[in-house]
């Protein structure tokens, strides 16, 4: 069990799941795609663009699983793990990618690299303007601002365009891909040098996600509080999952399960200003 959990646990009154545990947030990050934003918003748009770029698209989704796959072997959290430390920057990890993509291809790894940069890295990221933001989310945003508590992304893919495209840049001074540390999540080492920056001990941030194997697991084995942004539905089984953690005290923890879900911003903004301003 994580230190400050009591492996005590209620539902309030919307019917979100917390943990009544000690907690110190000083700061919170956010995921991005699918956190922000309903992944099927970006999908109707991206279609004309998926029809033109159907291989290269299917050869990058087999490319990252194969990038996670490795990340989580090797960030820690599992039996495999094994951090040899390579690739540690965004250079080398765009030349691994490319390299693997390249293989799949059947292509030169100059010209793979070529063709990434422009369809993955630069058409698709243009295709984000008038993606619709979840209902709440800017108004959660500009409390937890209006709060003092400082604002970070953390997403597996860059962050400047997509933020701006939605109309999000100023509210979040700290933008990270895990690219940049040459691991995609669940690794732990993007996360850890997301608190580098902000300063902060990993324990003293929120990180939330829409994603219990890369969100939740990474930023939990990194020591950060986690919310969980998902469906009411699947909200109802995850405090099933829950409570029988709950009732099995002194077994070892579960990473994938968060401090806290939710499915309306409304109740996330709530639970934190809460959180937060019963310790000061």
């Amino acid at each position: 069990m994580r230190e400050g959990f009591t492996q005590r646990a209620r539902l309030d009154r919307e019917g979100a799941f917390v943990y009544t545990k000690s907690m110190s947030i000083k700061a919170i990050a956010f995921d991005i795609d699918g956190t922000l934003y309903p992944d099927a918003a970006l999908r109707a748009r991206v279609l004309p663009f998926a029809l033109r770029h159907l291989r290269l698209l299917a050869v990058m989704a087999s490319v990252r699983r194969a990038l996670h796959a490795r990340s989580a072997a090797a960030g820690g959290n599992g039996p495999m793990a094994a951090d040899d430390g390579k690739p540690d920057d965004l250079a080398s990890f765009r030349a691994m990618q490319a390299g693997l993509a390249a293989a799949r291809l059947a292509i030169p790894v100059d010209r793979t690299a070529a063709l990434i940069e422009a369809c993955v890295y630069g058409e698709l990221e243009d295709s984000f303007g008038h993606v619709p933001l979840y209902p709440g989310v800017r108004d959660c945003l500009e409390s937890l601002r209006g709060a003092g508590l400082p604002l970070a992304v953390l997403s597996d893919f860059p962050v400047s365009k997509k933020l701006e495209a939605l109309g999000l840049s100023a509210f979040f001074p700290i933008g990270r891909t895990s690219e940049e540390c040459g691991r995609l999540k669940p690794a732990a080492r993007p996360f850890l040098s997301l608190a580098k920056e902000l300063g902060l001990e990993p324990q003293e941030i929120l990180y939330v996600g829409n994603n219990r194997h890369f969100d939740i697991i990474g930023a939990n084995a990194a020591g950060m509080e986690t919310a969980l942004r998902t469906s009411r539905f699947r909200s109802a089984r995850l405090q099933a999952s829950e409570r029988k953690r709950d009732g099995n005290r002194g077994r070892a923890v579960d990473l994938s399960l968060p401090t806290f879900s939710f499915h309306r911003y409304e109740d996330l903004c709530s639970w934190i200003l809460t959180q937060t301003m019963s310790r000061r």
